[in-house]
Order: structure tokens, then sequence, then C-alpha cells
């Protein structure tokens, strides 16, 4: 069932989780402060796949996936790109903030952050709720697996 064409429908997705892979494991050796080779390869990514997306819009066709469970129409394929410009907008303002409270001993804002907009990916393009639910299921897990870690870091005392 899987074809060519299906291919090409969610080659978005499939840039981001293997990016979001390529990003996670290059981040184990990173050891600035603020991630900068992390956050660099993570909004190049969010770039390309923006553009992808963007691209596909404006060819203007629907075509459809994996036996009719995923579609790639124009609004899809906008809001799709709206939503990883969104994604860069948040990771600028929220990668200093998270450096100012020393959130970012590890590269895992970056990595949950693009596993997240995968899960956005997925509930955009799912045209049934089998396809729906995963896609759901990918945003909560990525966005709960942070929280917690960003909630018990030690603050730091203000300097005087």
């Amino acid at each position: 069932m899987i074809d060519k064409l299906s291919l090409i429908v969610v080659s978005p997705e499939i840039l981001l989780l293997v990016m979001a892979c390529v990003i996670a494991l290059v981040d184990l050796g990173v050891k600035s402060r603020l991630r900068d080779l992390t956050y660099w390869l993570t909004m190049a990514t969010l770039a390309v796949v923006a553009w992808f997306c963007a691209d596909f819009a404006m060819r203007g066709e629907t075509l459809y996936a994996f036996g009719k469970m995923v579609v790639s129409d124009p609004m899809g394929n906008w809001l799709k790109c709206f939503a990883t410009l969104a994604m860069m907008v948040c990771l600028v303002y929220g990668r200093p903030y998270a450096g100012d409270r020393d959130m970012l001993r590890g590269g895992e804002l970056f990595t949950l952050a693009m596993l997240s907009l995968l899960g956005i990916f997925v509930m955009i393009s799912g045209s049934n709720f089998p396809v729906i639910y995963p896609g759901l299921n990918c945003s909560r897990c990525a966005a709960t697996r942070w929280w917690p870690c960003a909630a018990t870091t030690p603050r730091r005392p203000k300097p005087p």
C-alpha cells in the first residue's frame, strides 16, 4: 500500500521526524549553555519544512495517501506552514527564557518541540480518527515529557 505518491505526500513529516532524531543525537556533543548548534539546526530544519509545506500549498492539488488515510490539500498545507512558523517564533523567544532559568542542560526543548509539531502535522493531515488520535498523542506526550523537567528545575537566586 506504500507507493511513491504516499511518501511524497508525507515528506514534510518524514523530514521532521528524521531531523528531530538527528538533532537529538547531535545535541549529545553540544556543550554551550544556550545549545547554539542544536538551535540553529532546529531553525534550519523548520525553515525547510515550512518551505516544503508552502510549496505543496501553492501547487493547489489535493492528494491522498495510504489508502485515503492521509490528505494533503492546500488548506492543510498552509496550516502546517504557519504552525511551523509559529513554532519557530516560540523557539526564538523560548530559548533565552529557558537559558536564563538553566533549563537547557540538554536539547530536549528543541527535540520535543519538533516532535510536538510532528503531532500537529499528523492531526492536520489525518482524514479519519485512527490517524488523528496518534497525532494528538504525539503532541501530548511531547508536551508532558518536557514540562515536569522544567517545573522541577531549581531556580537560581537573582543577583543583588
